[in-house]
């Protein structure tokens, strides 16, 4: 391979194209995302629920970012299933509360099935080089084993179930988003 080029998904490109697609689909992703948390900053606030909000979004950001997720073709249902994930961990840790001993090895799970899961790229991206994959897959658990660790010293209180749902979730979308690109790939 030329200094130029890099190979992606069995075929070699310019790397200046590739920067370039990378640019535009990052410029695209944040800009959805920005109006996405806006949007959800003005419905969350009039639920009162603004605190809840931002400590579900400070956990989902970063395992978002570095592992992927569900993707959607339309804003509109991308929108609507985030909220849905962002209020459903809220409500979660509202009302379902277990014990540590019962997180813990929960948790545990989520970062082996975390690992093995990520990275779940949307179709609209670029494909992920063997080092980016590695790098996502490092990542990820190392935000888990962070939260496992954050759970483990502080005691249990909303914040830390806010997490632990959002975790949670996070892990049951990656796996639904893996089982449906293996759906796709072997149809």
């Amino acid at each position: 391979m030329e200094n130029n080029k890099i190979m992606i998904g069995g075929r070699e490109i310019e790397y200046s194209e590739y920067v370039q697609k990378m640019k535009e689909y990052y410029w695209k992703c944040f800009f959805s995302e920005f109006s996405k948390i806006c949007i959800f900053f003005v419905i969350f606030a009039f639920l009162g629920l603004i605190p809840e909000y931002l400590i579900a979004l400070l956990c989902l950001m970063p395992l978002r970012s570095h592992g992927g997720g569900l993707h959607f073709n339309h804003y509109i249902s991308c929108l609507a299933v985030s909220f849905s994930f962002l209020s459903g961990s809220i409500i979660l840790a509202a009302n379902i509360m277990p014990p540590k001993a019962v997180m813990l090895p929960i948790l545990l799970l989520c970062i082996l099935a975390g690992y093995f899961l990520v990275p779940v790229t949307s179709a609209n991206r670029p494909p992920a080089t063997a080092v980016q994959i590695q790098k996502s897959k490092r990542t990820t658990v190392v935000l888990l084993v962070l939260f496992f660790a954050l759970v483990c010293i502080c005691p249990a209180n909303g914040w830390i179930y806010i997490g632990y749902w959002t975790v949670i979730l996070h892990i049951v979308q990656l796996a639904i988003a893996r089982g449906g690109k293996e759906v796709k790939r072997n149809v």
